[in-house]
């Protein structure tokens, strides 16, 4: 056995030993302890996934590890969910406050699990707690605590929407926001009950968080929520703001007074950087490392994230590097706040807010005098404390999309990608994809997991059925092995031959790309490292165009790039049109692609970046008492 294998192998030991004792500990009836390793085995065995569907570098491996021995994690999943069903179901098992509120927490995990189990869901739950007439199951009444822990957002009812709309308060917030953490929608009953929970929203009182676990559901939910197909999505957001802020109080780490800087002396302004993700081969790193170098002149940049995010050499930009631990214990987080006080910033920029829990709830706090975030997450933060939203020109969203006071810069100024493949391998790819084309369309959707919404499912449907060619739908989505199952297992119901890819090497990953047709990005949550990723090999895209950052950023890559109309649909109804002809008629389909191949992506994509971005954020912060007073909600910034 190689060295690889043995790790390997000894990894699986330890965490099939964590499920077994899990079990052992229910079969016991040692609650408190199965609970808590419960929460261990989910947290750490099940994975730490990162919010954007990525994984960390080392846990990516341990998962590529797993999803390859398929027979390993059918019996991890065996033993672990035959585990939950024996302690959920144990009449001797009395579920305190405290258990309640883990066992709430833990929904949106409990419910991938059950997924990608032989189980397929949790209904076989409402049987055991329940009484069976015929294909109806009504719960006992004394177990309908318990009926809360096993519901899923597929499985809620009317009923249950109204015992949440009369919950007492200290508890109401927890249980609604646990049903909408969710990282993937895929079916029409989930959407449904989604769009009944938002509705019921007003009715829901914001709370202090008790426990770490809890905020770590908030942040869940605060991210996922920008990829909901909800007109009033954003509304969830601002509720757990609120949470978030009482937390802040509770918790003894909401700020007082700022620092006087007027009576600080200092060679340079010091602007410190939340990083949330933050690696090579990640989106964040590719759109926003030269931005951050450009400022590296003008100011004192200092760096803010955990250990996993800050390694030395994607970090080599800043002065300064203030880690933290990613525990999200309330203490680590007051750590975190007393770090950046004493530091005591002129300005703080997030290149995004949303992908880690530690930055959603500073973002809620007054921590600089100045403070600004772009569109890394593509979406409003919404809090009162974020003063700037910095987009260039070409992706200004509609004001009424954002909370924060819209600065409008020039094209390059701090949005540029990095190359990830030499152009060398880029043409010898080319050549082998010229080679392996069929007569089957191929059309690739590349996008995280949770932008695959029931209406853009149904939207691959009707192309299928309205085009005369044979296709096969690719799905990059970099999921694990959970949801690559569960998506799978949805798509052929609707799909002829799809294909569900989980996470690959980047090389691979484009390899895909350049096999296909065409690519199709998913609304109303878009593309913009897929987009970038199909110009590179020359794959004519087509997308929707919406208002807000987050349904805009394709079409306005698609515009940059001079890719004609038909790329560009206006409704739904356009784009499935849209899509039919591109894939009936191939030589209109050819000539995008020739063009794509001409066009100059270092200009386009690759540039360098000048100092426009620092001073941008000079300006910013010595023109910000006169920005902060007036109610001009858009501000245009023109370098001198």
């Amino acid at each position: 056995m190689s060295e690889s294998q043995m790790e390997m192998s000894q990894e699986n030991q330890l965490r099939l030993l964590d499920v077994t004792k899990f079990s052992g500990h229910v079969y016991r009836r040692e609650y408190n302890l199965a609970l808590r390793k419960l929460i261990d085995i989910i947290y750490v065995a099940v994975g730490k996934v990162s919010f954007s569907g990525s994984f960390y570098e080392e846990e990516r491996d341990r998962r590529e590890a797993m999803n390859k021995n398929s027979e390993y994690s059918d019996r991890l999943l065996a033993i672990l969910t035959s585990g939950v069903t024996a302690l959920i179901s144990d009449p001797k098992f009395e579920i305190d406050e405290t258990n309640f509120r883990n066992f709430i927490s833990l929904r949106g995990a409990l419910r991938r699990i059950f997924l990608a189990s032989s189980y397929q869901n949790m209904q076989h739950f409402h049987g055991i707690l329940g009484d069976l007439s015929g294909n109806l199951s009504s719960i006992r009444p004394k177990n309908l605590t318990k009926s809360f822990i096993i519901l899923t957002l597929n499985t809620l009812d009317k009923n249950y929407l109204a015992r949440i709309e009369q919950m007492q308060e200290d508890v109401q917030a927890l249980v609604w926001l646990s049903f909408l953490d969710v990282n993937n929608l895929f079916l029409d009953s989930e959407q449904r009950n989604l769009d009944s929970l938002i509705e019921i929203g007003k009715k829901i009182r914001p709370t202090a968080f008790t426990m770490p676990i809890e905020i770590s559901v908030a942040a869940r939910v605060w991210f996922h929520c920008t990829y909901w197909n909800n007109p009033k999505k954003h509304q969830v957001k601002k509720f757990i703001n609120q949470c978030l802020n009482k937390t802040a109080i509770a918790q003894r780490y909401y700020p007082s007074q700022l620092k006087n800087l007027d009576k600080v002396s200092r060679d340079k302004k010091v602007l410190l950087v939340v990083l949330e993700l933050w690696h090579s081969k990640h989106a964040m790193y590719r759109c926003y490392s030269k931005g951050l170098e450009a400022l590296s002149n003008e100011f004192r940049l200092v760096a803010l994230g955990t250990e996993q995010q800050t390694l030395d050499e994607n970090v080599t930009m800043f002065d300064e590097v203030i880690r933290f631990d990613a525990n999200l214990e309330f203490s680590d987080v007051r750590k975190a706040i007393m770090k950046i006080t004493d530091l005591a910033p002129d300005a703080i920029f997030y290149p995004s807010v949303g992908m880690s829990p530690v930055a959603v709830q500073l973002a809620q706090l007054r921590l600089a005098p100045v403070q600004m975030m772009s569109g890394g997450h593509p979406a409003s933060s919404f809090s009162t404390e974020m003063d700037y939203f910095l987009m260039e020109e070409d992706f200004m969203p509609s004001i009424e999309t954002v909370s924060e006071k819209l600065v409008k810069v020039k094209s390059r100024t701090f949005f540029s990608w990095k190359r990830l493949i030499s152009k060398e391998a880029l043409d010898e790819m080319n050549k082998e994809s010229e080679k392996r084309r069929s007569s089957k369309i191929q059309v690739v959707v590349n996008s995280s997991l949770q932008k695959i919404t029931p209406e853009f499912i149904d939207t691959c449907k009707e192309i299928e059925r309205k085009s005369s060619r044979n296709i096969t739908f690719s799905f990059l989505i970099g999921a694990d092995l959970f949801n690559r199952r569960r998506l799978e297992d949805i798509l052929k119901q609707k799909l002829e031959s799809p294909i569900v890819y989980s996470d690959l090497p980047y090389d691979d990953y484009l390899r895909v790309i350049a096999n296909s047709d065409l690519q199709l990005t998913p609304f109303p949550f878009g593309n913009t490292n897929g987009f970038c990723d199909a110009m590179v090999v020359g794959v004519p895209t087509l997308c929707l165009i919406g208002e807000s950052p987050e349904s805009l950023i394709d079409s306005a890559m698609s515009k940059k790039m001079g890719l004609p109309p038909i790329c560009r649909a206006e409704s739904r109804e356009i784009y499935i049109d849209s899509a039919v002809r591109l894939i009936d008629e191939p030589q209109e389909r050819r000539n995008i692609e020739s063009f794509i191949k001409s066009v100059d992506l270092d200009d386009i994509l690759f540039f360098e970046l000048g100092d426009d971005f620092s001073k941008l954020v000079s300006h910013l912060i010595e023109k910000h008492h006169l920005f902060k007073s007036s109610s001009d909600r858009i501000i245009s910034f023109e370098p001198h």
